[in-house]
């Protein structure tokens, strides 16, 4: 009955301690755990700022002395769109960790009114933004145009796309005029010369426009026979830049030679005969 007591009293002095040393490891796994949740695995910070140490750290652990990194923050670009991988050591053990330099913040950028004629293409979207700010480049396109054929007030959308994706929409006014007038000929005049003289159908003639500063003339001279006397017409023909175009009818008439008629080529070919005998 003694020895019975006795290995009784050593077995309960033996589970006594193998209880404390499992409280004791429990307690140790549980703080070194709770140590170790401490490290985030994955920050992010915009672009054009900076990151440190502690922002990879839900709070600071018991033991600093055996928290390290491989990583020199103040080496980091953070003007580029990155990602840096990396580690930190706690206690021995390696945690990877990355480092995002991301931009998620979309460009800004203010419309310039366009004013347009309704023949005019509507320009390029990058040259009616202006002020872009972001951190990364910018593409600045249309997103929806309208048509603008009728004149008018329109509104298009431009689009603005930074290096990460973000976009921003931007309506841009379009105040758009509609030219119907057509240009405006003066000066014209009916015309009379004898066969095979030249005319010259533009002289004193003037065309203006109210919008196109360089209206074309044309002159369809078609129905006209210089070397057959008769009455014909000639037709002149005005176009601005939109298209609208205005006419005139002249008339032409091409009287024949008469009996004491001198061809022009020998009244100057003695002009300048008598020109030299002067001399």
């Amino acid at each position: 009955a003694a020895l019975l007591m006795s290995l009784e009293s050593v077995f309960s002095v033996i589970f006594g301690f193998i209880l404390l040393a499992a409280v004791v490891i429990t307690v140790f796994l549980i703080f070194f755990i709770s140590e170790q949740s401490l490290i985030k695995k994955k920050v992010a910070v915009e672009i054009g700022t900076t990151a440190n140490f502690s922002m990879f750290l839900e709070s600071e652990p018991k033991y600093t002395k055996y928290l390290s990194t491989n990583l020199d923050f103040a080496s980091v670009d953070y003007k580029q769109l990155q990602s840096v991988f990396f580690t930190i050591t706690l206690y021995g053990i390696d945690h990877d960790c990355e480092l995002v330099i991301a931009d998620t913040v979309p460009p800004k950028g203010e419309a310039i009114t366009q004013e347009l004629m309704s023949v005019d293409p509507i320009p390029e979207a990058g040259k009616c933004i202006t002020n872009i700010e972001d951190s990364t480049p910018v593409t600045v396109s249309w997103a929806d145009t309208p048509d603008i054929s009728l004149g008018g007030e329109y509104v298009a959308t431009a689009k603005l796309t930074d290096a990460a994706g973000n976009e921003t929409l931007v309506s841009v006014p379009l105040s758009v005029t509609r030219d119907s007038v057509p240009p405006v000929i003066e000066g014209y005049r009916d015309i009379s010369v004898i066969v095979g003289e030249s005319i010259t159908y533009r002289t004193g003639v003037t065309v203006t426009d109210n919008y196109d500063k360089n209206p074309r003339l044309e002159i369809d001279t078609s129905g006209v026979t210089l070397n057959k006397a008769g009455d014909y017409k000639a037709v002149l023909k005005a176009y601005d830049f939109t298209g609208n175009m205005s006419e005139v009818t002249i008339n032409v008439k091409i009287k024949p030679k008469p009996a004491n008629y001198i061809e022009p080529d020998m009244v100057y070919k003695q002009a300048k005969e008598i020109m030299l005998i002067l001399r």
